[in-house]
């Protein structure tokens, strides 16, 4: 599914992994992923002027901050992925 400008949130997960990969299309545009607390306020260091934007097609691309998922390991998050004429296919932690 394409989305030219969208959201998708997740219920509340606990985060176990220090990676998240993306199955993404983004030829023309982006993917951009922020981490949200119990209480849906962004993680600090982990909102989407932290994450590095994700372009392409790639079957695993890795999402990255500017710190470690480790940092987060253990807690209830939601995850917030921002498609900009993108399609988003699965994502791995």
């Amino acid at each position: 599914m394409r989305f030219n400008n969208s959201h998708l949130l997740t219920p509340l997960v606990r985060l176990m992994s220090t990676h998240l990969r993306v199955n993404v299309e983004a030829p023309e545009d982006t993917l951009q992923v922020h981490i949200l607390d119990d209480d849906g306020v962004p993680a600090a260091g982990f909102d989407y002027a932290d994450c590095g934007p994700v372009r392409g097609g790639h079957l695993e691309a890795p999402v990255a901050w500017q710190r470690s998922l480790d940092e987060l390991r253990g807690k209830p998050v939601h995850i917030e992925c921002e498609l900009v004429n993108a399609s988003l296919y699965g994502f791995y932690l």
